[in-house]
Formats: C-alpha cells, sequence, structure tokens
C-alpha cells in the first residue's frame, strides 16, 4: 500500500514539475521523501526517493558518456532520454535522429561496434530495425544501439546499463 501511496505522489509531482521551471518541490510521507527538481530552463527534471533518483527530458543524458559511438551529425530527440539510479544499479538511455537511411546509419554502426555485435537486422517494406548488443545479462555492464528506419528518418536509441554488485 505505501508504495501506491508513493508512486501516487511521484506521479502529482511529476504534473506539478511539468508545470513549473527552476522549482523543487519535496513531499514527506510515512512512505518516505518525494523531491522533484526541475532545471530553470524546464529541460530537465530529477526525481529521487528512497535513495533512487530519475533524470528525464533534453539533458538529462550525454550521449557521448555511454561509451557508444556517436552516429556523425545525428542530434538529440525531442525529449531528451533518462538516467535512472539506484543501489541495484543505473541506466542511461538517450534517442538521436538524422534523416541519414537507416542502411547508412546500420553499415556505419556495424564498422563501429564489436564483430558479431548485431543481434537483430530486419526489414518490411519502408521500415527497418537493427540491434547491436555489448554484454551478456550476467555481465556488470551492457551497451546497445537499437536503430530504426522509416521513410526519411532514422532513429537511435542509445542504451547503458550497470549492475551494482556483479
Amino acid at each position: 500500500m505505501q508504495t501506491h501511496k508513493v508512486a501516487a505522489i511521484t506521479m502529482a509531482l511529476i504534473a506539478l514539475a511539468a508545470c513549473s521551471s527552476g522549482h523543487k518541490t519535496t513531499v514527506v510521507t510515512n512512505g518516505g521523501t518525494v523531491t522533484t527538481d526541475t532545471s530553470a530552463d524546464s529541460k530537465t527534471t530529477t526525481i529521487t526517493s528512497q535513495g533512487a533518483s530519475l533524470k528525464v527530458g533534453e539533458n538529462a543524458v550525454d550521449p557521448a558518456k555511454l561509451g557508444l559511438p556517436l552516429y556523425p551529425g545525428a542530434s538529440t530527440a525531442e525529449g531528451g532520454g533518462w538516467a535512472m539510479q539506484s543501489k541495484n544499479g543505473g541506466g542511461e538511455i538517450v534517442t538521436l535522429t538524422t534523416t541519414d537511411s537507416f542502411d547508412s546509419v546500420e553499415a556505419w554502426y556495424k564498422s563501429k561496434m564489436p564483430a558479431n555485435s548485431e543481434s537483430i537486422n530486419m526489414k518490411s517494406g519502408d521500415t527497418a530495425s537493427a540491434i547491436f548488443a555489448v554484454g551478456k545479462d550476467t555481465d556488470k555492464e551492457q551497451r546497445s544501439v537499437m536503430i530504426n528506419g522509416e521513410k526519411g528518418k532514422t532513429t537511435i536509441t542509445l542504451t547503458h546499463s550497470v549492475k551494482q554488485g556483479s
């Protein structure tokens, strides 16, 4: 029951944060403390609760720090990305876009990622998808690149996760 209360309060704080900039809100309940902090430019919101944090928005993740190749000329997609940290580990995801073709982006990543890291490559009509993955489920760190192509636009999702204590 306490988890539901904290979740409800967190959702309310997210809604409040979306309406304000440069604002910090803290709510204390029996289940713990939830704090939201929205950047002055309203582009990033950080939510912390019970030793965990979630950062979402345009400036939440620096793609250059994910340890993955960055496709030349790609820009951060609207909404940016998110970063999460808890006692069990953390993760970051950022989405980039380019007007370059899926085939060009996929070939570039194939040349930059480790050999045999491409686990999926499929095409159907005007859409295509590819996934490059580094690290196994049992590894402390995992990284992946997911490429989705549609007519006129290619989306690149970069993911990095770290498990604590592994």
